[in-house]
């Protein structure tokens, strides 16, 4: 073996095996946040505690984060507990951002940081990432995707990466290790446990809700690298990689991508969901549209616990119709129950030239008419549709 193979720099040999170590001591991040003594499991990191020092006033106790003295070599057990605790404690500082946001600016319970704080811990648990071997297991599996043995796929490193160890192909494991992290572990499931947290406390806070906040920069997920920079301090040798480039999303996370990746990490970590709280979400539909509450969120009540309608549990699958829809087509039955909206009346007709005369189809009775008189029954049901439409449309628009 050469004598550069045995510093850093070298291929190092997964055949060399190292002592396990406590990777599930946990200590803070920081004691200086507003909620912390209100959450303090999820004020807690994911690091070692000879490894990652306690947060002080002066940030620059973290620039060797994880490892040696930058005047020293970083080893191989330092580079790969720096870029996987740096990535762990980064999501846990955006999730964390989210938390405080959420209850601050919109008064959600507190008791979501706590449940947050449970499934986060629960779930990067359960990936295996914190395991001795986990290091190992990735870098081996990078070599076997490719022939091994192949002078064509050897890359040659930079000069300002040759002290950093790789794989027989040339890759850097900082990056491979990196690659892994963000696969298993991606910065969107943050968003994804705080709605199913917020879920879980029957919180009437929709993914479409968290998605719009997010890209408004209300909600800290697209700008959360700044606040992570400013307290983890800044890259150090054992972990080059920049914060932007492990922290700042790529793009917007959609409302259906949040529903079904909170469903699949309920699935993962053992959660037995409940359906969503079809009163909140119906109750705030009927008022944001401006409807006769009192008159429709009973029937739609009756019509929900009815039915218990499985599109009303989070789904895995991305095909499916999102939940807020499953709720607000049980509203739009009961308005079509109370205003005898059943397919023979007067809205078809109008939203259709070539709807056919009602004749003696205009004379039926529905079966579920509540018996109010018929003309008085119209009237409600224009003006209400005449609001609908205006409200979606902006122009008022005269059914007849």
């Amino acid at each position: 073996m050469a004598d550069e193979d045995m510093a850093p720099g070298g291929i190092y040999s997964v055949r060399h095996r190292r002592k396990r170590t406590n990777v599930m001591e946990v200590i803070p991040v920081s004691q200086h946040d507003p909620l912390y003594d209100s959450q303090p499991q999820l004020w807690k990191a994911l690091g070692l505690e000879d490894q990652f020092p306690q947060r002080r006033d002066d940030p620059s106790v973290l620039d060797d984060f994880g490892c040696l003295s930058n005047a020293i070599a970083p080893s191989y057990e330092d580079y790969y507990n720096s870029v996987r605790f740096r990535y762990l404690i980064g999501l846990q500082i955006m999730l964390q951002l989210q938390c405080e946001t959420l209850v601050k600016n919109f008064k959600v319970n507190h008791q979501i940081c706590d449940l947050a704080a449970k499934y986060w811990l629960k779930y990067v648990e359960k990936t295996n990432i914190l395991g001795c071997d986990w290091a190992d297991v990735v870098v081996l599996e990078s070599e076997m995707q490719q022939v091994t043995g192949s002078e064509d796929n050897v890359q040659k490193l930079p000069v300002k990466h040759k002290r950093e160890f790789h794989n027989i192909l040339g890759e850097r494991v900082v990056m491979i290790w990196y690659k892994s992290l963000s696969k298993m572990i991606p910065l969107d499931c943050t968003v994804a446990i705080l709605f199913l947290a917020c879920h879980m406390t029957n919180e009437a806070v929709l993914p479409i809700d968290i998605s719009q906040w997010a890209v408004e920069g209300k909600l800290p997920y697209l700008s959360a690298v700044v606040e992570i920079k400013k307290r983890m301090g800044p890259s150090n040798s054992s972990c080059p990689i920049d914060f932007n480039q492990m922290f700042k999303p790529s793009r917007d996370v959609l409302p259906q991508k949040i529903e079904t990746l909170a469903a699949t990490i309920a699935d993962f970590i053992g959660l037995e969901m409940p359906p969503v709280n079809f009163f909140e979400i119906a109750s705030r539909y009927i008022r944001q549209l401006k409807l006769p509450y009192e008159k429709i969120l009973p029937k739609a009540m009756l019509i929900y616990e009815w039915s218990l309608s499985p599109g009303l549990w989070l789904s895995t699958n991305q095909s499916r119709f999102p939940t807020r829809l499953c709720v607000l087509s049980i509203i739009i039955v009961a308005i079509r129950m109370l205003y005898n909206i059943n397919g023979f009346g007067f809205w078809e007709r109008s939203l259709s030239t070539n709807a056919a005369p009602s004749g003696s189809r205009g004379k039926k009775k529905c079966s579920m008419d509540l018996n109010l008189e018929r003309d008085q029954l119209e009237e409600e049901a224009t003006k209400l549709l005449s609001h609908l439409h205006s409200l979606y449309t902006g122009v008022p628009k005269q059914y007849v």
